[in-house]
């Protein structure tokens, strides 16, 4: 937890942009990580 409080003005701009796109991110990021798992 205290990574987040270290990171919060990098971690918080995701917040800015809509739920719709915040929704795009999160599915893409979520694509990227089963692409790598497949990857290794």
């Amino acid at each position: 937890m205290s990574s987040w409080y270290q990171n919060w003005d990098v971690l918080t701009p995701i917040f800015k942009f809509s739920l719709e796109v915040r929704k795009v991110i999160y599915t893409t990021n979520a694509i990227e990580s089963l692409n790598s798992t497949y990857k290794n």
